[in-house]
């Protein structure tokens, strides 16, 4: 539950920064959400962390390599570019390193209300199966057709 991951520490307290965050993490596999809700919290401080330090909070969702290199990347411009604040467009959000259309889909429609589908490879695979995309559809085309037919059916 998301409030195993309160922030109720003194920074005195701490000897090792590494050593906190690891142990809010540690005997449990984070679920993505609890993770994003995790980092929503701690966006001033990631700026500052190294990458082996963020790579071992979130080593539990898969590629962590990869992922750690880009909120770090990420969050330093969030910080210096737009004060801390996730921006509410399209174009910033793409331009952002390791965010695609999928991620920035997310990120639209659960902070900001947009109507959006993310379309990833089990949502494509599906909307196929179910005659709701052709079979030769790109992600894109998958995705306008599911917020078409969402639409006709007032679900969006």
């Amino acid at each position: 539950a998301y409030s195993s991951f309160v922030f109720d520490y003194d920074e005195k307290d701490l000897e090792d920064e590494n050593e906190y965050w690891q142990s809010r993490y540690t005997g449990s596999k984070i679920k993505e959400q609890e993770l994003i809700d995790l980092l929503k919290e701690a966006v001033p401080e990631i700026k500052d962390f190294e990458k082996d330090v963020i790579e071992n909070i979130i080593r539990p969702c898969g590629t962590s390599n990869r992922k750690s290199r880009y909120i770090s990347e990420v969050a330093k411009i969030l910080f210096n570019n737009y004060d801390g604040k996730v921006p509410n467009s399209r174009s910033v959000l793409e331009s952002l390193p390791g965010v695609g259309r999928k991620t920035c889909n997310v990120v639209l429609s659960n902070l900001f209300g947009v109507e959006a589908i993310a379309v990833d490879t089990h949502v494509d695979r599906v909307s196929k199966r179910l005659n709701l995309a052709e079979f030769d559809d790109s992600v894109l085309q998958v995705e306008m057709k599911l917020q078409k037919k969402f639409k006709k059916l007032k679900l969006m």
